[in-house]
């Protein structure tokens, strides 16, 4: 893709035409459009059961930080920072008091500051409150609260913030100031999909509301919905993902559901589905019954797993599915990663994934087109996971559309890619092909 092509995808949702040809139940060839391409076998797990790596309700959660915690690191080194997020241009990072600094793409006041300027180097965000997590989406942000409260700033043209608050900015429906989502309390975990937004609840069940016109907010209502409302008929949720125009749910008995936008197989049911078709109901994703994490991206989702490997499905036109080539275009079940070591965290960003591993290095595969590989080169994608230059000790992980960012176990943010909104938090608008840090006050 061109920069051309990225800067063409500012709009307000897609308006392209096209339609893909199943060619295989499983794998097959898309006629994807580039213009407007803009997160143990054999063990049964039960409700209730505590997953390998599952945070329970109230526990600390990647991303989530407890107000007045410090986070000890795994070489005993307390910090003042403990999660990360990155929305599509725009990152985040949080630190144990609640403190919010965001940086980036800033057009519909998504990082939350109080204005609409683009912001190069990290700046306070504007909350109420102490946050235990923020998820960056497409042109909006939400903050969690440590009082179980949701807020939310930036672009609001399809409900996404669900607010009812009238303090939206002259004809634009947005908020450059974090505005609270209506009637959400005790909430456990967010996510911030491209016009859409989740909210998982303390009985595990999910609360949607945004845009559904690709079915990602899981019922059969068309058009915007303005608040939050439960999702019907899905529980046992521990974990929330949503992506372009997909979601990926994890069950707590390790099982895996999705909905929404399958055009490239991204929902993992065995099927692909014609470009103007929708899936309301959540789909089981096939072979996966030990998950202990999800990411949703662009056409393209994954799972961790409790052996510490990951499969990944969906959209390889870049290289996201890790085959060693770019074919096939996509696949409609999990694949497995050729990761040899374990894996602590995966990320997803539009085209390119991320994966931590247990020694603190971190390794890349898929687009490359701006550096988010970090191995200085810019150009080749990447079929195949290579190690980020540099990294030996990071301990979080967070991508965005175009670009990586990096936690260490110092607390130094390290950040790599696309950078001519500042979502590299550098103070400049020059993409960097190896990790740089960013300057967290």
């Amino acid at each position: 893709m061109t920069r051309w092509h990225r800067i063409f995808w500012i709009g307000c949702g897609l308006c392209l035409l096209a339609s893909c040809a199943e060619t295989d139940p499983s794998t097959g060839t898309l006629g994807d459009p580039q213009l407007g391409d803009t997160d143990q076998a054999g063990d049964s797990y039960q409700f209730g059961d505590t997953l390998p790596g599952d945070a329970q309700p109230g526990d600390a959660q990647s991303g989530d930080a407890q107000s007045g915690d410090a986070d000890l690191t795994g070489d005993g080194i307390p910090t003042t920072m403990f999660g990360l997020s990155a929305g599509r241009n725009h990152g985040f990072a949080l630190m144990a008091d609640g403190t919010v600094y965001g940086w980036g793409s800033n057009t519909y006041g998504q990082v939350g500051v109080g204005d609409q300027a683009d912001t190069y180097t990290p700046s306070a965000c504007i909350l109420p409150g102490p946050a235990k997590q923020v998820d960056g989406g497409g042109y909006h942000t939400l903050f969690l609260l440590t009082d179980g409260t949701v807020w939310g700033a930036g672009d609001n043209v399809y409900g996404q913030l669900g607010s009812t608050d009238a303090v939206f900015a002259d004809a634009y429906d947005l908020a450059i100031t974090p505005v609270k989502a209506h009637d959400l309390a005790n909430i456990q975990q967010i996510s911030a999909g491209f016009f859409y937004s989740l909210a998982l609840t303390a009985e595990h069940t999910v609360m949607a509301w945004g845009d559904n016109s690709k079915g990602e907010r899981g019922d059969a209502i068309v058009g915007e919905r303005l608040t939050p409302q439960e999702i019907p008929a899905l529980t046992h949720v521990v974990e929330i993902a949503a992506g372009f125009e997909h979601t990926v749910v994890r069950l707590a008995n390790g099982e895996v559901r999705a909905w929404g936008w399958n055009v490239a197989g991204q929902l993992g049911n065995g099927t692909v589905n014609e470009w103007e078709d929708v899936v309301y109901e959540p789909q089981v994703v096939q072979g996966i019954s030990t998950a202990i994490q999800v990411v949703a991206g662009w056409r393209v989702s994954a799972a961790l797993l409790a052996d510490k490997s990951v499969v990944a499905w969906g959209r390889n036109e870049e290289g996201e599915l890790a085959t060693g080539s770019f074919l096939p275009e996509y696949s409609t079940v999990p694949v497995a990663i050729p990761i040899s070591e374990p894996v602590a965290k995966i990320a997803v960003g539009y085209y390119h994934f991320m994966a931590l591993l247990e020694d603190g290095r971190v390794m890349v595969w898929g687009d490359n087109e701006y550096g988010q590989l970090g191995n200085n080169t810019e150009g080749p994608d990447s079929p195949d996971p290579v190690f980020a230059q540099g990294i030996s000790t990071a301990v979080d992980i967070a991508a965005g559309r175009d670009f990586c960012v990096a936690r260490l176990a110092d607390g130094t943010v390290m950040a790599w890619g696309d950078n001519i909104w500042g979502q590299l938090g550098s103070g400049d608008d020059v993409d960097h092909i190896i990790p740089e840090p960013v300057s967290i006050p």
